[in-house]
């Protein structure tokens, strides 16, 4: 037994100097090599130089699972996302004003996965599941029989419902497979200030200027339809807020992005799910409790057609991945319920995972997510390099603002290797 246990801890203490050694080498480099980048919007000098951060942001990744092969890496991947989220925050960072605190949602059986993340310099909050045994189950609901092997997690994705839940004013939810790569203060500004200062103001102006929100949010806010397809008139056009007074003044309680690969083009463009890895969250215990009160009524219905179907038949339904659980769960609480309050971005700028813009003719099946085909490798007598691109994921005439293929990564500002 005194054999296994030093073999155990050897294991260990050979995973953090691994570990150690990667991210020392490659933060010399990056010390040697490349000075961080200036903030995209302008922010004082005093602001750079100050002794104290802003506020602190809490930064949480979930574990829903805990096999031998995953307990084996997660020492590795949760010390370099730590590692790269401190290198963009206070102190750090010299652009930052926010500094970090890491959390790791984790249930308490998950014994060597939990030690593997303290040691990370995670602090585990142990967690029990999300009960969703006394679901009510109103008639054609078909939620209780599917929810468990929806996604890729099942009901157990919705352990990142508890990033609501943390102490912190603002709280950042990650993939353990993303990178941080640049400070996220243009997002936490947007909550940090109200829009009557000056910092408020120019927070949410960099919002538009920089490209930082999905144009499919503001055709969204603007005409209804995320695609920018449908046609308005002079009358219903006035009625409209434009895209700046639409941002002036707003309240951001969350920002995500979207995961246009997982659908199909059509009516399914204009209800898609949201991408897991990463969400921006102003926290909030009673909104925890009503996104878990919307699970436990267990209004959710059948259906691919993407109009009646889904939460409480909205529309988001079964043509989404994961549609039960976070994916289209928080895609319709943002969507429908507070819309207004919760901002899709540039899913290039955040969460890059370097997708197609477009639907490819490579493969027969729509979702699949090849690239681009450079000029120079096109072999009109080989139909492997032959393929072309043909309409935008996301349902707009063009997209060429949101081909992550091609966005430079100088702009990116979490990286997402999914």
């Amino acid at each position: 037994m005194w054999i296994g246990r030093q073999q155990k801890q050897w294991r260990i203490w050979r995973l953090m100097i691994i570990a150690s050694l990667f991210v020392l080498v490659n933060l010399q480099w990056a010390t040697v090599l490349i000075s961080p980048p200036p903030m995209s919007y302008s922010r004082s000098v005093g602001r750079r130089s100050r002794r104290e951060p802003l506020a602190t942001v809490g930064y949480a990744v979930s574990i829903t699972a805990c096999s031998g092969k995953l307990s084996a890496r997660v020492f590795d991947a949760a010390s370099v996302l730590r590692r790269s989220v401190q290198l963009n925050s206070w102190p750090v960072h010299n652009e930052s004003s926010y500094a970090a605190e890491f959390y790791a949602f984790s249930h308490p059986s998950f014994d060597s996965c939990n030690e593997a993340l303290s040691l990370a310099g995670w602090r585990v909050l142990p967690q029990g599941f999300i009960d969703v045994s006394s679901m009510d189950e109103p008639e054609g609901s078909s939620l209780k029989e599917g929810i468990g092997s929806n996604g890729c997690c099942g009901d157990k994705e919705l352990m990142k419902l508890f990033a609501y839940t943390l102490d912190e004013a603002i709280a950042v939810h990650l993939d353990l497979d993303t990178l941080v790569v640049h400070p996220l203060d243009e997002l936490f500004d947007v909550m940090h200030f109200d829009s009557v200062g000056d910092e408020g103001r120019e927070a949410r102006l960099a919002l538009l200027r920089d490209g930082i929100v999905a144009p499919t949010y503001l055709n969204r806010r603007i005409s209804g339809d995320p695609t920018g397809m449908t046609e308005v008139d002079n009358a219903t056009e006035r009625q409209h807020a434009s895209a700046e007074e639409v941002m002036a003044d707003i309240v951001v309680d969350a920002f995500f992005t979207k995961d246009y690969n997982m659908i199909r083009p059509g009516e399914q463009q204009k209800r898609v799910g949201v991408q897991g890895g990463f969400l921006v969250v102003r926290t909030s215990m009673s909104t925890y409790e009503r996104i878990v009160d919307i699970v436990l009524s267990g209004e959710y219905y059948g259906g691919h057609d993407a109009k009646n179907t889904g939460w409480r038949k909205s529309g988001y339904g079964n043509h989404i991945w994961g549609s039960m659980t976070i994916q289209g769960l928080l895609a319709y609480y943002f969507d429908v319920e507070q819309l207004e309050r919760s901002v899709e971005l540039n899913r290039c700028r955040y969460n890059n995972i370097a997708d197609n813009a477009r639907v490819s003719t490579f493969s027969s099946n729509p979702k699949f997510p090849r690239g681009t085909l450079l000029p120079f490798v096109r072999n009109a007598s080989n139909p492997r390099y032959d393929f072309h691109d043909t309409v935008c994921r996301d349902g707009r005439t063009s997209c060429g603002d949101t081909d992550c293929q091609r966005f430079p990564v100088s702009n990116a500002r979490v990286l997402h290797y999914t």
